[in-house]
């Protein structure tokens, strides 16, 4: 783990396009996150499906919050990095609006008929204060634990036959 990333991996029992399908779709997002703070995401007909793409998540973590985010690295059935650009209490409404400088993202690799999955979290980007902020509560052990029960429910879901088939 360098000083400002953290990575956590598994392989799970599917080809990478079956594991991408689920991951790339942010409305599954509340469904295998493992932190219990992804609440919910706007359903949409329309998937992410590249770079510059933005979707929305309602969020918890004492109090709720909406996220806007942006898909920074779209390569599919390979990579899913995106990068939170607001996230605002609801009750404050634009006053809260920030611009952060980490990304959360999915790697996947092909492993005969598996999928070595790694999720991170990437703050290398964010401002001294926020890099602070992010130190002092203690984000690093929390995202790597609710990461590795995010890649848990991943698994779950895709060995019980929940992802979509390929294309």
């Amino acid at each position: 783990m360098s000083t400002s990333r953290v990575t956590v991996e598994c392989v799970v029992e599917a080809r990478p396009a079956a594991v991408f399908a689920i991951v790339s779709d942010p409305p599954r997002h509340p469904e295998i996150d493992g932190s219990g703070m992804v609440k919910a995401a706007p359903a949409s007909d329309e998937r992410v499906s590249g770079v510059g793409d933005r979707f929305g998540m309602q969020m918890k973590w004492g109090i709720g919050y909406e996220m806007t985010n942006v898909v920074t690295e779209y390569d599919p059935d390979r990579r899913f990095v995106w990068r939170p650009l607001v996230a605002r209490p609801a009750w404050l409404g634009k006053l809260a609006e920030r611009s952060g400088g980490h990304v959360w993202g999915y790697e996947l690799e092909a492993v005969g008929d598996t999928t070595r999955v790694r999720h991170f979290y990437d703050w290398s980007g964010a401002p001294a204060a926020e890099t602070f902020y992010i130190r002092a509560a203690r984000w690093p052990d929390r995202a790597g634990r609710a990461m590795t029960g995010t890649l848990d429910r991943l698994a779950e879901v895709v060995a019980a036959g929940d992802a979509p088939s390929p294309a």
